[in-house]
């Protein structure tokens, strides 16, 4: 039965996973910009502790908060010590009634005055439910002490008629930031997107079943291999070193028969050069081209097919490699000869 081949461009083999992971990294990269540049400072002030109800207090004046669809809340709070001081302190946020709605404890120590040597830093990110939530900011004084845990007290008879101990007043700086995205996530989350798209585009290259793996030192040579789906994709990949004074016109011609040796295709194509090696330190001259071809089929039906490869050119003084997969996934459109069977009797 007569056969006829055809050639065009299609995408129909393009594997699009890398893509989509390429995709994903981008994206969570405009999101680490869009991170940076998205978080409004609503308080950035210090206050100082005072006694109410026995306690060392600072309390700041009620906030509006807004729900936030991307990003949270974050406040902020650092204490000003003295040198060689612990405290422990309780960051609140208390609603309209008093009702404690966020908290956090902060055990805070330095060891000397440029705070190299400590640890200040209270931090707490939240979100609110409510479309609109006012609340206010109060830092709570649970503990401070000297180096050797002695509890520092203020003056009772100046700051309290009750007699009542109280600890001392320290200073704390307080921001509270709005649209704070945690960019470690973020982070993470482009290193494995990365190391994924990596591993998807070279997945791809690797896909399909090798039925031919042939290596030769000649200008052309015969393999033969049996395909199992006509409809998978099969790639017909061709590598050649020659001598590096051969004119860039040289032809690679390819021919496919099935078992009865009748001739499905025949055409010649011009080799496309990868590199070339040159020589050094002297003129720079060529010694060899690295060449190299693709053909891509699809088949008419299973069976054993015959591939004839041969370049018009007997310099080929090192070997030239055949690799025939068959079941492969492109990156890219691709040239496709298909090759059916004809109608005509």
């Amino acid at each position: 039965m007569p056969y006829i081949s055809k050639r065009y461009h299609s995408k129909d083999f393009v594997e699009y996973t890398p893509y989509y992971c390429l995709g994903i990294h981008l994206f969570l990269w405009l999101v680490l910009l869009f991170s940076s540049s998205s978080p409004q400072t609503l308080v950035n002030q210090t206050v100082t502790t005072k006694v109410v109800d026995g306690k060392t207090v600072a309390k700041l004046e009620p906030i509006v908060l807004k729900k936030n669809y991307m990003g949270a809340h974050r406040i902020d709070v650092k204490p000003i010590m003295r040198n060689q001081t612990f405290l422990n302190y309780e960051i609140q946020l208390q609603d309209q009634t008093g009702k404690v709605v966020v908290s956090a404890i902060k055990p805070a120590w330095i060891n000397n005055r440029s705070a190299i040597d400590g640890d200040l830093l209270g931090r707490i990110d939240f979100r609110v439910s409510q479309r609109r939530q006012k609340l206010t900011p109060v830092i709570v004084v649970l503990g401070y002490f000297d180096d050797i845990g002695r509890p520092l007290y203020q003056d009772a008879l100046q700051n309290n008629s009750s007699n009542q101990k109280v600890y001392a007043n320290i200073r704390f700086r307080i921001k509270i930031v709005d649209g704070v995205i945690d960019t470690n996530h973020i982070w993470m989350g482009i290193i494995g997107t990365l190391l994924m798209t990596i591993l998807c585009f070279y997945s791809v290259r690797k896909t399909g079943e090798l039925v031919i793996e042939k290596d030769i030192y000649k200008n052309y040579f015969t393999a033969i291999a049996e395909f199992k789906d006509p409809n998978k994709l099969v790639e017909v990949k061709v590598k050649f070193i020659v001598d590096g004074i051969l004119p860039d016109n040289l032809l690679i011609s390819l021919w496919v028969c099935d078992n009865n040796d009748q001739l499905f295709y025949h055409d010649e194509e011009k080799i496309i050069y990868l590199n070339s090696l040159l020589e050094y330190p002297s003129d720079a001259k060529i010694l060899e081209r690295i060449g190299n071809h693709i053909f891509y089929f699809l088949l008419p039906k299973p069976g054993k097919y015959t591939f004839h490869i041969r370049l018009n050119s007997h310099e080929c003084f090192k070997p030239t490699y055949l690799w025939v997969k068959e079941g492969v996934k492109t990156l890219s459109g691709v040239d496709i000869i298909e090759i059916t069977e004809s109608k005509e009797i």
